[in-house]
């Protein structure tokens, strides 16, 4: 249907200069059907004219919308079409966009644009902002890629999903700071985009009982200890099912680039990647983390859906990707079940013991730590819910012996505030070595010696 060309409410010279369609290049021009800007659509009072109610109620016309411009430029740039006529679709979708109408970003992420990048015009939410661009992560991101290319397919194909630099950008209407927002708003982000879902690649079938084995069996090239871990999560996935039906998975396995070559890295470059990885996790939504497996018995119906874990939250969970050290001490990796994570702005993390290293400490947004310590099991370790399990941890760091007096005096501090913490839980779980204060030092007895059943500290002293 044509499209009226002003706003419902308004009819005046300053509306009808606000949206120019008529300016829009030829071959754009084509997706539109303009009224006449001359004709009066209101009466005085504000009303409609007979005519327009006509036109509107017989959908002979539709009243001007811009997000419907913008889904159909979008749409233009979705299209095999000439590089240029996509580009000047991006540029009119950028120049309504930037001219002041009320858009959100999910309306304008929803209209589904492509954008240029290296290999060619991509899903604006599979594209990433480079070097060139000024976003807080761009040269960070871009410079991991180029040093781990060579050892990952999929790091050295995410090359390709870079943005070419502001410099370079096609479309040279606009300043550098709306082009970000723009982009941003319809998808493109600075970090690591993840591959290998975006359709369904099988559908085994089974029962519960074999359904992990027979999802697993189409994703062989997983390392063998991520991929144990991955069957144990499909496992408990599937024990939600019945046991006398089968299921059949829709399979998207989906995994971030590089997932399966970090052990190949080195240190320093493995802790860059895990900074990438959290600043990734703030675009995972459950469509990534899952997938869907429905009855197999009741055709193309969907009933009785349940949600199988991704290759991704395999790793999230199973992989040992989180970098943890202490002052003086060896980078070391370990599964998020074995981190602790150490909230700074409330405090300052003791020196005997091994935490998530600052760059990923803080690289963590709020949701991604609450969905790491629900999900994966990392342990916050100033948070008075994870006390009982910090008493442990701070009891096998006696085992080191602790000497300096400051650490003596922040050992005994930390010691009470977990234990007070944790009795309110019930009575803390006894560890396998008992902390003891001798001759101004920490230290630790075993419990298999035999010779201390039980031993705290004295709150007093």
């Amino acid at each position: 249907a044509p499209v009226l060309s002003v706003d419902a409410d308004v009819d005046d010279d300053a509306s009808k200069q606000s949206l120019p369609l008529e300016r829009l290049p030829a071959t754009l021009r084509k997706g539109f059907a303009l009224l006449n800007r001359e004709v009066p659509w209101l009466k005085d009072d504000g009303g409609h004219r007979p005519g327009r109610s006509f036109l509107l109620s017989g959908k002979l016309a539709r009243e001007y919308d811009t997000r419907d411009v913008l889904r159909t430029l979008a749409g233009v740039t979705r299209t095999s079409g000439a590089d240029r006529t996509r580009e000047q679709a991006l540029e009119w979708a950028f120049r309504l966009w930037s001219s002041g109408r009320s858009l959100s970003d999910k309306e304008t992420r929803s209209a589904g644009f492509f954008v240029p990048t290296a290999e060619g015009w991509i899903d604006a939410e599979a594209a990433m902002f480079g070097a060139g661009w000024d976003v807080p992560n761009g040269k960070k991101l871009h410079s991991l890629l180029r040093n781990t290319a060579d050892g990952s397919e999929d790091l050295r194909r995410s090359q390709g999903r870079f943005l070419p630099d502001h410099a370079a950008w096609p479309i040279r209407f606009g300043a550098h700071a709306e082009w970000v927002r723009f982009l941003i708003a319809a998808g493109v982000a600075d970090c690591l985009r993840p591959v290998g879902g975006e359709t369904v690649t099988s559908e085994p079938t089974g029962y519960s009982v074999n359904l992990p084995g027979a999802v697993s069996s189409f994703v062989p090239d997983l390392p063998e200890a991520l991929s144990a871990h991955w069957r144990t999560q499909l496992a408990k996935d599937c024990a939600k099912m019945y046991t006398s039906r089968q299921y059949r998975a829709e399979l998207r396995p989906w995994r971030i680039p590089g997932q399966g070559e970090i052990e190949t890295f080195p240190p320093e470059v493995r802790r860059d990647y895990a900074v990438q990885v959290v600043r990734a996790m703030r675009g995972f939504g459950e469509e990534h983390r899952t997938f869907r497996a429905v009855r197999a018995d009741t055709g193309a119906v969907a009933t009785e859906p349940h949600r199988l874990s991704t290759p991704l939250y395999a790793f999230l969970t199973g992989a040992e990707w989180l970098p943890v050290i202490r002052p003086g001490g060896q980078l070391r990796f370990v599964k998020p079940e074995a981190a602790w994570y150490f909230d700074t702005d409330e405090d300052r993390p003791p020196r005997f013991l091994d935490f998530v290293v600052h760059q990923v400490a803080v690289a963590i947004d709020s949701t991604s730590l609450e969905w790491l310590q629900e999900r994966a099991q990392l342990g916050l370790f100033n948070d008075g819910r994870h006390a009982g399990r910090a008493l442990l941890a701070l009891a096998d760091a006696a085992s080191t012996r602790i000497s300096d007096i400051r650490d003596v005096r922040r050992y005994q501090e930390l010691f009470r505030w977990l234990w007070t913490s944790a009795r309110q839980d019930g009575l803390p779980k006894s560890a396998a070595s008992v902390p003891v204060f001798v001759d101004g030092e920490i230290g630790a007895v075993s419990k298999a010696g035999g010779e201390i059943a039980l031993a705290y500290f004295d709150g007093e002293r």
